[in-house]
């Protein structure tokens, strides 16, 4: 487990419904929202408290995203159930994203000693991208020592990937003090 603070800054939970959803009665129903069919065919709701938004679709499936807590963001899409009389078939947590700092370093050295696994452009983007190996989670790197990592569904993942990034920023640092 990290001993490194982090900080989760959004969850993304997909909700799909029984059943397809005529927005204009469900906005009307919930008298709040953001209806625009001519320029986005979805119900685009903002919450609060907890702060998240919510993007429902005719389909029937429901996008919560933004809530810094896991259990906020289920709590807003519960409150919605209830109030719309909702069925859900499959609520599931597709993302984590979360911050934390390292401490400065230079990228260049982090992007060559990774480049199997890494972009590095600073001129179209100001961070080194890490792939974390056997996975789809990303971890921007940036000069300043900010990481934020995006892409994982567990705590687990969490967890692990901080490691990961940990050591190869580790690795990078060292390896940097001894080729100059």
């Amino acid at each position: 487990m990290s001993t490194t603070t982090y900080r989760q800054v959004n969850h993304v939970i997909l909700a799909q419904t029984h059943g397809r959803q005529h927005l204009l009665d469900v906005y009307k129903r919930l008298g709040y929202g953001k209806y625009q069919p001519k320029t986005y065919s979805a119900l685009t709701q903002r919450f609060r408290n907890p702060k998240t938004t919510v993007i429902m679709f005719s389909t029937g499936n429901i996008t919560n995203m933004g809530c810094a807590s896991y259990y906020g963001a289920l709590r807003v899409l519960l409150g919605l159930k209830k109030r719309l009389g909702l069925d859900f078939i499959n609520v599931k947590l597709t993302n984590i994203v979360v911050s934390l700092f390292v401490g400065s370093l230079g990228l260049d050295h982090f992007f060559e000693s990774n480049r199997g696994y890494s972009t590095y452009d600073p001129g179209i983007f100001p961070c080194c991208t890490y792939n974390i190996p056997g996975t789809r989670i990303k971890a921007n790197i940036f000069k300043s020592g900010n990481v934020v990592i995006t892409g994982c569904r567990s705590h687990a993942q969490v967890e692990s990937s901080i490691e990961s990034v940990l050591a190869r920023v580790r690795e990078s640092v060292f390896a940097s003090k001894f080729c100059h």
